[in-house]
């Protein structure tokens, strides 16, 4: 009497078993982070309604007009090059709520300027919650993905292991030697004091 053995079910990992609970969590968190990147397009065009206005309130050329609204570039620099060190010290969470706060202070101030000099500081820093909100919303975003989609999305390090099935080549070479070959490898094989049989 013969059975057939079925090898056991693995058990489903704990980041599959987890994704169905958190995934609107997942996707509440990824959306919110995912702001800053409409942000940036945002801040950085929205400011064009607002060019002729600035050009009669203040009464400005082309070259200074150009400069005061380029300005927040600058601050987009600044953040973006120091956003990585800041979220290293006090997190990405903390992070984002500062560049929140500091774009809904930037919107404020520039709707309220009372001089040139204070449009462009509070262009600056716009530009600068930009920047770190460029920086640091995909990186949150990558560490709130549940473990299988952040495995597919990016490249594995760990080493194969060991159990891994055999590359095809060495079938192939086995499958395609000529018959000559096996005939002279069986006959070796079946001499006398070679100690195997045949």
């Amino acid at each position: 009497m013969t059975s057939t053995a079925q090898a056991p079910t693995p058990p489903p990992s704990e980041g599959r078993a987890a994704h169905p609970d958190h995934l609107g969590h997942v996707i509440f968190i990824t959306a919110s982070a995912a702001m800053g990147g409409f942000l940036f397009g945002y801040d950085s065009s929205v400011i064009n309604g607002a060019v002729e206005a600035i050009r009669d309130r203040y009464d400005i050329g082309s070259g200074t007009l150009a400069q005061v609204i380029a300005i927040a570039l600058i601050g987009c620099a600044i953040g973006a090059a120091t956003a990585g060190r800041i979220a290293d010290r006090i997190g990405r969470i903390r992070c984002m709520q500062i560049s929140a706060v500091l774009f809904a202070v930037s919107a404020v101030g520039s709707a309220l300027p009372f001089a040139l000099w204070d449009l462009a500081l509070w262009r600056i820093i716009g530009g600068f919650a930009i920047g770190m909100a460029s920086v640091i919303g995909p990186a949150y975003i990558a560490e709130v993905a549940p473990p299988p989609t952040a495995a597919a999305s990016a490249p594995s390090s760990r080493p194969r292991s060991s159990s891994a099935s055999p590359s095809p080549s060495w079938s192939t070479t086995a499958s395609s030697s000529s018959p000559t070959a096996t005939s002279a490898a069986r006959s070796a094989a079946s001499r006398p004091g070679s100690g195997c049989s045949a």
